[in-house]
């Protein structure tokens, strides 16, 4: 990702912390990843 966008998308453009990555969501697919998805607790 580095290397096709030129920056980390993973730093914050305003405060230039580290993010973490929460979910992927696609319009028709819905959540391609959830970082709660192996929790057994959470109800979908």
């Amino acid at each position: 990702m580095r290397e096709a966008f030129d920056r980390d998308p993973f730093l914050c453009l305003c405060c230039q912390q580290e993010m973490e990555l929460t979910e992927i969501r696609h319009v028709r697919y819905g959540y391609l990843y959830h970082y709660l998805e192996d929790v057994d607790w959470i109800q979908r």
